[in-house]
């Protein structure tokens, strides 16, 4: 490649309008802001009410007040870690003067331990012409370790609806870094045409910042000011994450190459300064590939959406949206809340925080609850080192407590093909959602069977192929159960399942039932098997410590 020409001198080069204030947007500066006034609100009032769901989750991280979706901007600074997601502060989907969705800004939350969290204010408004719409979503990067947020900013324009909206805290001595700033920002003409979800930036080995959008557009810039488009692109592709493989040798060039739902191992060349960089499919793992045996690189087979992944001291950690099916059929858009019968259940939520990992064995990635969760354990619900299941059989639980738990299983290897299940929240009847592997023996080294979720009551179910391997001694079930949410976890993490549980089974309208556990298998097999009772993240849950 030739003589370079610097980043600064290119950028305004590419897009003289840049070195202005006038925006060549159909709507600019003055209806912007015009239009954005309307939106800028943190009363915490929802039909005017505070804080009124009647049923939600208690350990999951979500807005006290209002629907939310996809996570926007995820950091551990200080000894601090920060979750941000798109809060419908002022939602209305899909309206007929605007693009998409109007009215989203940037919830936040703080936790110094992943344990206990406190939400704060919202960290950034649809206030400035440029995000005239909706802060639709972003992502944070550490800079020199400070935060620094890049958003999508929707626009009323109908052609480039997306600008890039910079913003930082206002007070870095602040450990919530409650408040934030618009720091600047980047919208499109013919060359330049920001998308939505813009990824955390990664760094080349030549200090060059880098960070991609949904439109496959990489951008590039010497000190995370000025930015220029990039020699080359990726594939599209909404809210894609791109980090290097957890564990991977710092010479492997393995990376993680993220979508929305699944995601590839491949091997990045990063090319020169300017350059996106080019990638190409890893090698399988040690013993089998995923492909090879028949399974899929997903984050999750269940309703989980958009993940953003952060380094945590080491640790890759990562959280996703729980966009759940609705509960028997009723209409459920995937972004909103339910209101049945009168009383208001919160089902979207930001996920666990999920440790990330890799399997060399598979050349896959596992998702796990990070350790931390362990905290929250309030007492011990049931606890047995062997269990003989023969059929269905119902743990000794005290009636409406495993609603709020953490159920850990695992079922001796079966010789024989076996369906082994974990049941919960269960009615009188003994109905309940079931977490299930069907188990399948082979004489190769790897394989899949099914696995997954299963519930007559529910309008769709979710199955996964999991992969085992011949030194796997266990069928191992990890599940959490938050009122109207369950993750679970298969073998330590090759699969996971996120679901929401039917109506039936919520208090208070499901108040009749036990909401208790069971464990099922045909034909029989041996289990260990522990229940906690998990103790709530808010100190307050109503109102999630918001004033």
């Amino acid at each position: 490649m030739g003589s370079r020409v610097p980043l600064r001198a290119c950028l305004v080069a590419l897009v003289p309008w840049l070195a202005s204030t006038t925006q060549p947007h159909a709507c600019g500066e003055a209806c912007g802001a015009a239009f954005a006034s309307r939106f800028h609100s943190d009363s915490c009032v929802l039909n005017g009410t505070r804080f009124s769901w009647d049923v939600q989750p208690h350990f999951h991280v979500s807005d006290a007040c209002f629907g939310e979706n996809d996570p926007s901007g995820l950091f551990y600074v200080d000894g601090v870690f920060h979750a941000m997601w798109q809060s419908h502060t002022q939602y209305v989907h899909s309206p007929p003067y605007a693009n998409g969705d109007v009215g989203i800004s940037l919830g936040h939350a703080v936790s110094a331990d992943l344990v206990t969290w406190r939400q704060v204010s919202n960290a950034l408004w649809p206030d400035a012409w440029f995000a005239a719409v909706s802060v639709y979503d972003g992502s944070v990067t550490l800079v020199d370790g400070a935060p620094q947020l890049v958003v999508a900013g929707l626009t009323l324009n109908s052609t480039t609806p997306f600008c890039f909206g910079f913003a930082r805290p206002t007070d870095p001595t602040d450990p919530a870094l409650e408040d934030w700033a618009w720091a600047g920002h980047v919208c499109g003409d013919g060359t330049l045409a920001p998308g939505d979800s813009p990824s955390t930036a990664w760094r080349a080995s030549s200090g060059e910042w880098r960070f991609v959008d949904g439109f496959g557009h990489v951008y590039v810039s010497d000190d995370f000011e000025a930015w220029a488009p990039a020699n080359g692109s990726f594939a599209a592709g909404i809210c894609q994450d791109f980090y290097p493989v957890p564990g991977a040798p710092p010479n492997a060039s393995l990376y993680v190459d993220a979508g929305a739902t699944s995601y590839a191992i491949v091997r990045y060349a990063e090319g020169g300064p300017g350059d996106a960089g080019t990638k190409a499919p890893a090698p399988g793992g040690t013993v089998a590939s995923l492909a090879s045996v028949g399974g899929a690189p997903r984050h999750d087979f269940g309703g989980f959406y958009a993940p953003k992944s952060f380094d945590a001291g080491g640790r890759r950690l990562a959280v996703g949206w729980l966009r759940p099916e609705g509960v028997l059929g009723r209409a459920f858009d995937g972004e909103r809340d339910h209101v049945v019968d009168g009383l208001r259940f919160k089902g979207n939520t930001q996920s666990l925080v999920r440790e990330v990992k890799y399997e060399p064995r598979l050349g896959m990635l596992t998702y796990l609850p990070v350790a931390e969760m362990a905290g929250l354990r309030a007492g011990l619900l049931a606890n047995a080192s062997t269990v003989v299941v023969d059929g269905v059989e119902a743990l000794d639980v005290p009636r409406l407590l495993a609603n709020q738990s953490e159920i850990r299983v695992s079922f001796a290897v079966p010789a024989a093909p076996a369906r082994l299940a974990v049941r919960v929240m269960t009615d009188d009847g003994g109905a309940g959602t079931d977490f299930y592997v069907a188990f399948e023996p082979s004489a190769e080294a790897a394989w899949t069977v099914e696995a997954g979720s299963a519930d007559a009551r529910r309008s769709a179910n979710q199955t996964a192929r999991l992969p085992l391997l011949a030194t796997d001694a266990t069928i191992d079930v990890l599940l959490y159960v938050d009122h109207t949410v369950v993750e679970a976890f298969f073998q330590g993490g090759r699969v996971a399942v996120a679901t929401q549980l039917p109506l039936e089974a919520l208090l208070p309208t499901g108040g009749n039932g036990r909401q208790g556990v069971a464990l099922l298998a045909a034909p029989a097999a041996t289990a260990t098997v522990a229940v906690w009772r998990l103790a709530s993240i808010w100190d307050d849950v109503a109102t999630h410590g918001r004033a």
